[in-house]
């Protein structure tokens, strides 16, 4: 046999030629070595490889799989790294969960019953009220907080009215959630005028969350008639605490 660069691979799945290197006879294609050539260099006719003598079994000697190695080595790290950074991608990009809108309705019955609808993932302060003034338990995410946000503007008012006429406690959490987190940006002067009279309705024995909450949005609002009632709002709380000696 003589050596002729180009002959099938002996691998029939395979459509790569032979070559040949220091190393050995090998497939330009899959890397499978040969001891022989599939056709003889002085034949008359080419030899078709079905017609050839059965060829040596397909195999990656050492040295073959040696000069692989490095390439296979990094196509697993290219692999791996791709993995761990979609994983991080998905694990960094939190999955909030779809939840559907309270109806203004059942806000309300649970105000009235004392008792917040079962399976609300709500924050830790709507259990115990003071810890509104801990950073890590006050968030925005609430879905009594997604659903005001869904709200019509008439659903809103109508809600703050009710709350009101409540004066309860219980709605503290709730407002004191809305009043920190959407005044800030609010525009409407008199929606936010009648979420600060909510939030002092509510207030009761926790007149410093009230207190807290309306220094803030003075501080932060972007609207200076909306700063302007939360100042009125916190000067009516702290001469509350005053007259009532707390």
């Amino acid at each position: 046999m003589n050596h002729r660069p180009g002959s099938p691979c002996p691998d029939p799945k395979c459509k790569g030629s032979l070559r040949e290197d220091e190393y050995g006879i090998f497939c330009a294609l899959c890397g499978a070595e040969t001891d022989t050539w599939a056709e003889p260099a002085d034949a008359d006719l080419p030899v078709r490889l079905e017609d050839a003598p059965p060829a040596p079994p397909v195999m990656l000697r050492p040295r073959r799989a040696k000069r692989l190695a490095p390439r296979l080595a990094l196509a697993a790290l290219l692999i791996a790294g791709a993995g761990v950074g979609t994983w991080f991608a998905l694990r960094s990009t939190p999955v909030e969960a779809r939840v559907a809108p309270i109806e203004t309705a059942d806000v309300l019955a649970a105000l009235r019953d004392q008792k917040w609808p079962e399976g609300l993932a709500l924050p830790a302060y709507y259990s115990d009220h003071e810890l509104f003034f801990l950073k890590k338990h006050r968030a925005a995410q609430s879905p009594l907080m997604n659903s005001w946000n869904a709200y019509s503007r008439d659903e809103k008012l109508e809600l703050l009215s009710q709350v009101m006429e409540l004066y309860t406690p219980f709605a503290l959490p709730y407002v004191a959630e809305i009043a920190y987190f959407t005044l800030p940006q609010e525009d409407d002067e008199h929606l936010a005028r009648n979420v600060f009279a909510a939030l002092a309705a509510s207030c009761h024995e926790y007149i410093d969350i009230g207190i807290f909450v309306a220094d803030f949005v003075a501080q932060s609002a972007a609207q200076a008639e909306v700063a302007h009632h939360a100042e009125e709002c916190r000067l009516a709380l702290v001469d509350r605490r005053q007259r009532l000696g707390r």
